[in-house]
C-alpha cells in the first residue's frame, strides 16, 4: 500500500507515526447531507475515502443508498479521524481523545466547506464529537433516530455506524 501525502495537520498528532494515509472527503453534498463516520478502515485506507462501496460497512452504506433512490456521490462522506489508526482502534485506544481533538480542525473545516444542513453521525464516536451526548443513556444505543442540536445549530441525526 503506497502511503498518500498526509497535510501538514498532521505533523504532531499522536497517531501521525503509525496512522496510515488521509482520506479525502467525497461527494458533492448537493443534497446538503454530510455523512460523519469514526475513522478509516483497510479498504479507506488504501483508496483515500471514507465508506469504500466494497468495504464491509461501506457496502451496507451503498444499499442503503440504492434503496433511498440515491446516488452517494449527493452525499458529503468524511471522517471523524481521516487516517487509520493501527489496527484499525480508535475507540477506547490511549490515543482516542487527543487524536480526535488533533483532526478536530479537519471535521470542522470539512463542515465548513460543505456548508450542509443537516449531518449523520454514524456510530458512537461520531455522535459525541458532533453533539457532545456520550455515556450509557446518552449514547448512540438510545439516541439512534433522534436528530440533536450540532455544530453551527446544524441539525444532527444520529445513527448507528453501518459496520
Amino acid at each position: 500500500m503506497s502511503t498518500r501525502q498526509k497535510p501538514d495537520s498532521c505533523g504532531s498528532c499522536p497517531i501521525q507515526s503509525h496512522g496510515t494515509d488521509f482520506s479525502r472527503i467525497e461527494g458533492t453534498g448537493a443534497n446538503g447531507v454530510l455523512l460523519v463516520g469514526e475513522a478509516s478502515g483497510e479498504m479507506e485506507a488504501r483508496d483515500g475515502l471514507p465508506f469504500r462501496p466494497y468495504a464491509p460497512a461501506g457496502s451496507l452504506l451503498e444499499r442503503t443508498f440504492r434503496r433511498m433512490g440515491m446516488a452517494r456521490e449527493q452525499f458529503s462522506i468524511t471522517n471523524v479521524i481521516r487516517c487509520r489508526p493501527r489496527n484499525n482502534w480508535l475507540e477506547g485506544s490511549p490515543w482516542e481523545h487527543s487524536a480526535i481533538n488533533h483532526c478536530r480542525s479537519n471535521l470542522d473545516a470539512a463542515i465548513a466547506d460543505r456548508r450542509p444542513r443537516a449531518i449523520v453521525a454514524l456510530g458512537g464516536t461520531a455522535l459525541r464529537e458532533l453533539t457532545g451526548e456520550a455515556g450509557p443513556a446518552r449514547g448512540i444505543g438510545h439516541l439512534a433516530g433522534y436528530v440533536l442540536p450540532g455544530p453551527s445549530a446544524i441539525p444532527v441525526a444520529a445513527n448507528f455506524h453501518p459496520a
